[in-house]
Order: structure tokens, then sequence, then C-alpha cells
């Protein structure tokens, strides 16, 4: 997997809101020769997109960021969205962010994980006074880019995107009869298309 370094770069607005999947891929910094062509899940079968021990259906290009707004742009969802979500807020922090994250107590520990869960997936507004805590505990923040122009997902077939956090921008997506995308990590899916085939199993 190649790491791009976004630390100094682009940041991201609204994937989806960006036209064209030419243009996502300039946004993320993703080279065309990063980009699979074809991803097929062969029938009644499961692949993976993913960057832990198991083989993995295409290679990811790695973004780092230490920067917690850029990060919750990658995977998170925009505070717009999100002002009425219901999320566990976390207790103020006041323990400082001079110490090693090894020295923090379980309770603290618990903290950062609450605020980050609702920096990135509520109104990050609602814990800001986390994002500088977040930021020294938490980062370098990552996560994996697979890009496609088509992929099919043949009938009965699981398609599993595990490991780091995601990103899947994706031109063209068969889901055949059956078939099944599953995420088991944070994962921002942008598809240009979306077509599901019924009957065709032979």
């Amino acid at each position: 997997m190649t790491a791009i370094d976004t630390t100094q770069g682009v940041g991201v607005s609204r994937l989806d809101a960006v036209s064209g999947f030419a243009a996502r891929l300039r946004l993320l910094g993703v080279p065309n020769d990063s980009v699979a062509d074809v991803l097929e899940v062969p029938a009644d079968s499961a692949a993976y997109l993913t960057t832990d021990s198991r083989a993995t259906l295409a290679a990811g290009r790695l973004l780092v960021t230490g920067d917690l707004n850029q990060y919750k742009q990658w995977i998170g969802r925009p505070d717009d969205e999100c002002a009425d979500v219901p999320l566990e807020l976390p207790e103020p922090w006041t323990a400082g962010t001079g110490r090693d994250c090894r020295d923090l107590t379980a309770a603290e520990q618990r903290a950062l994980e609450i605020a980050g869960n609702a920096y990135l997936f509520g109104d990050s507004r609602s814990v800001t006074e986390y994002r500088p805590v977040l930021e020294s505990y938490r980062a370098p923040f990552m996560a994996s880019v697979y890009a496609a122009r088509r992929v099919h997902i043949l009938p009965g077939a699981t398609l599993v995107v595990a490991g780091q956090p995601a990103i899947l921008l994706f031109e063209d997506v068969v889901l055949h009869d059956g078939g099944r995308l599953i995420t088991h990590t944070p994962t921002n899916a942008v598809f240009g298309r979306l077509r599901k085939i019924k009957g065709e199993r032979s």
C-alpha cells in the first residue's frame, strides 16, 4: 500500500458533491495508475478490501493527516447532516495533552473514544474543545482509498470492507442477485452509478 501524506495537502469538503469520477480522484490525489479497471467478486464467494492480514481484492492507497477536520471530511459525516443525531458526549477534558498516551487512565481513554466518535460522526461543534486533544493523542489519522472503474459483485457474492477506515471511489457498481457489500470499518462510499440486477442465477 502506498501512502499519500496529505498533512499539508488538500481538504475534501464533500466527495459526493464533486461531479465526476476523475475529479474525485484528483481531489484525493489518487493517480490513474492506482485505479483498478475491474474488480469482480466471483459468485457465492467473499472477497475483501482490507489492510489487515487477509488477502485483499485490490491494493488501497493510504491517506495520512494530522488534521481531525480533514479526517472527518474523509470518513465522517458533515455537521449539517447530523445536528439532531443523538450521540454520547464525553465529560469535559481536564487532563491536558502533555502526557504519554500510555499513561492515560481507562476513563480518559474512554473519553477520547466517545469524543472521537461524536466529532467524526456527529456534530463536531458539540465537542470542539476535544479537537486539539484528539489530534495530540490520536494523530496521525489514516484512511485507505480503494478506487475502481467497474465493480461486479456476482450472484451470492460478498465484498467486505475491513481494516483501516476506508474511502470507496467506484465509477460503476453492478450488484447481482444476492450480492452484498458489507463494511466492518467506517467507510465513505461514493459511487458514480449503482445497478442491481436480479434473476441471473443459472
